[in-house]
């Protein structure tokens, strides 16, 4: 199933380029039409049953004519408009894949949930990556080992669901949605999901993709089970991710224990100190409980990384049945980028899938 892509544009050597362009790039998801003359891209609106209508800010169209099925935005010529004729813009002159994931929104908000567009059947691998205790260097490890899979090229999706997290710290990407955008769609139970996810996510100049940081924690404090249930569920049938890398916060809420039992493999990072292994310890006790309790599979397939460890003062936690997948030292003087670029050399990322 492709979008209908509807383009009603003036300027007939723009609409030459950007439908030669879709036509390169997003043939096997596009079908494209192309319009100078805005009574016949009306007519053909409702004949062809177009999905998604481009027009250009030089027209005004009168939505009554419409199907309510169709998304409609205006082409405009300045990044700062954001509204006109109380219609959502597309900057006409941005990189075609930034408009393309523009397409994809509108059509997510104007497609039932259950239409839904595969783009392949991949059997996608969620790994988290959770810590006792703070300040052990939880995310850095975990953007390291998305960074780690990406350089070998695969095909990785970073899903920060941390509270107060701030994945743009770490990866530079364009786009203009966040996780905010995510959290509305998944709470208005009025858009596609899954196309609403595609449309959100952004391409890292290292290859990883991701989903930006939401506006304000107290956004990603709405999530509830249901929420992450759906979301993860839609970037499976999406297909698109070999792997998906999970940074989450500890905490024994309904929400965090199903992704912990969804998760293929859980890494847990601590950094050998006397503190750190206690609240591990206690950590390890508390999930052991819950497997009892609510039957639900978590330590089996859980290992341990240490991170800043000191060979003066750091041990390893004994006496429990988890796996050890090995640690890494602690960096001096070192940026936060210098410590992320050694760590993708290091080896103990290659036990996590042993």
């Amino acid at each position: 199933m492709k979008i209908k892509l509807a383009i009603l544009e003036n300027d007939s050597s723009y609409l030459s380029r950007i439908t030669s362009v879709f036509m390169s790039k997003y043939s096997d998801k596009l079908e494209i039409y192309s319009f100078t003359d805005k009574d016949v891209a009306i007519k053909s609106i409702n004949d062809a049953k177009i999905n998604v209508f481009l027009v250009s800010d030089k027209f005004e169209v009168n939505t009554n004519v419409m199907p309510k099925s169709c998304g409609l935005a205006y082409l405009v010529e300045s990044n700062d408009i954001e509204m006109l004729h109380n219609q959502k813009t597309v900057f006409k002159y941005q990189k075609a894949d930034l408009i393309y994931k523009q397409i994809l929104s509108l059509y997510s908000e104007n497609i039932s949930d259950d239409a839904k567009l595969r783009f392949n059947d991949s059997d996608t691998k969620f790994i988290a990556f959770v810590s006792a205790s703070g300040g052990v260097g939880n995310t850095t490890i975990a953007v390291s080992y998305s960074k780690f899979l990406a350089r070998r090229g695969k095909s990785v999706l970073f899903l920060d669901l941390s509270l107060t997290g701030y994945c743009d710290k770490f990866f530079n990407g364009e786009g203009q949605f966040d996780f905010s955008d995510l959290i509305y769609s998944l709470k208005s139970r009025k858009s596609n999901v899954g196309l609403k996810i595609a449309s959100i996510i952004k391409n890292d100049e290292t290859g990883l993709n991701y989903i930006s940081s939401a506006k304000s924690p107290l956004h990603m404090n709405e999530l509830y089970k249901e929420d992450i249930e759906k979301l993860l569920n839609e970037i499976n049938i999406l297909g698109e991710y070999e792997y998906v890398i999970i940074d989450l916060e500890l905490n024994f809420e309904e929400k965090n224990i199903y992704v912990l039992d969804r998760c293929d493999r859980i890494v847990f990072v601590s950094d050998g100190s006397e503190i750190s292994n206690s609240k591990f310890e206690r950590m390890y006790s508390a999930l052991k409980i819950i497997e009892d309790n609510r039957n639900v599979n978590i330590l089996d397939k859980s290992g341990i990384i240490y991170n800043k460890f000191s060979n003066k003062l750091g041990k390893t936690v004994s006496g429990l049945n988890i796996k050890e997948f090995g640690g890494v030292q602690k960096f001096e003087h070192a940026s936060t980028y210098q410590i992320i670029q050694t760590l993708l050399d290091k080896t103990v990322f290659n036990r996590i899938l042993d």
